[in-house]
């Protein structure tokens, strides 16, 4: 589940996982609501077994997401090569882009390479399916910004009324928002970025559903 098969399609066999998630849901009392951490390359599987469920993709952005991941490790910065990331590879980078080289072979496994290449590569890949297969794809910024109107838009977009508005705003935590400025500047960022764009829109050529959020 978190290492192996990352991606999956809507053909794909697993049916002791979509056991397990059934009898969470028939185990649920009221309206199961499930949080998964690592299905965005598994939606179409998901959605596929799936069909009446509600889903709802919430993404951060990308360089405070990678910053947040090395914890307080911010200041090797832009020297960091990927043969040296495994002592702040707090989650899983190394392993799941192994392992999801096997279904994107453009995926960067250069041991010179930065390490952020390779996270920028799976998390866009990771917003495209979020975008294309849920219900609603919010980022995290759009609810810490505004709550109140980021909770109404969520909750109405899964068919949920009858709450307690100021009681579910109340629950949001600020986050601090961009420590990446600490790690390098804005153009080393948009320059890997750039080249990891043109390189998905490249491969997905032709499926405009995930290339026309790019």
């Amino acid at each position: 589940w978190t290492r192996r098969q990352l991606y999956m399609n809507a053909r794909a066999w697993k049916p002791a996982m979509q056991r397990y998630i059934e009898i969470l849901i028939e185990s649920a009392k009221g309206r199961p609501v499930l949080q998964f951490n690592r299905v965005d390359l598994r939606l179409p599987w998901l959605r596929s077994c799936f069909p009446h469920t509600k889903i709802l993709h919430i993404f951060r952005h990308p360089r405070d997401q990678w910053c947040s991941t090395l914890g307080g490790n911010l200041t090797s910065g832009s020297r960091l090569q990927l043969q040296d990331f495994e002592q702040y590879d707090g989650f899983y980078l190394l392993t799941w882009g192994q392992d999801l080289h096997n279904y994107f072979p453009f995926l960067t496994l250069d041991k010179e390479s930065h390490p952020y290449e390779l996270f920028y590569q799976i998390w866009k890949l990771s917003y495209l399916f979020g975008r294309s297969y849920s219900n609603l794809s919010i980022s995290l910024e759009e609810i810490l910004n505004n709550p109140e109107l980021a909770i109404k838009r969520m909750l109405s977009d899964l068919s949920v009324e009858g709450y307690d508005l100021a009681k579910l705003v109340n629950l949001v935590t600020p986050v601090p928002i961009g420590k990446w400025k600490q790690f390098a500047d804005q153009q080393w960022f948009r320059t890997i970025e750039e080249k990891v764009d043109e390189q998905i829109a490249e491969y997905f050529k032709g499926e405009s559903y995930l290339v026309s959020n790019i």
